[in-house]
């Protein structure tokens, strides 16, 4: 079996909570300016042996005339590890690898997760409103700013 993480397969209930503390620091620590809202999708797929990702990320943050606006999160390596390692415990406590993880973090350190089992869209080939929809998240945060 293809690993996409760091080998672990097994992982208890608060292993996972603590991988989601983990990937929330990596991406906090990622973005360099002061942020209200992260919103990621983040698509994998294993074929094989040949692992293929697609990674969309972006950082709601407030000028200082108080504009919202959109800059994109850059993945590092650490979070691209504990993005798989996910993966790979989700594979071993479901029995199926998520297509894409979606994750919204608030600044407040709230954050939500959620997989879907479906094939990863944009690896797929398909840049429909759903594949793309982060392209445009400051729109949909300006629409409705509800803390999660």
């Amino acid at each position: 079996m293809i690993r996409a993480g760091d080998g672990s397969t097994t992982m208890d209930a608060a292993g996972v909570t603590e991988l989601y503390a983990r990937i929330f620091a990596a991406l906090d620590e990622a973005v360099e300016e002061d942020w209200e809202r992260i919103a990621v999708n983040y698509e994998m797929e294993i074929d094989g042996d040949q692992l293929t990702e697609d990674r969309i990320g972006v950082a709601i943050v407030r000028d200082a005339d108080g504009a919202l606006r959109q800059v994109q999160v850059p993945f590092t390596e650490e979070a691209k590890r504990l993005f798989r390692s996910l993966s790979d415990a989700v594979l071993a406590r479901d029995g199926q690898r998520p297509g894409a993880v979606d994750l919204l973090m608030d600044a407040s350190g709230k954050y939500r997760f959620n997989f879907d089992f479906g094939a990863p869209r944009r690896i797929g080939g398909t840049m429909d409103d759903q594949a793309m929809r982060l392209a445009r998240y400051v729109d949909l945060y300006r629409a409705d700013p509800s803390p999660l």
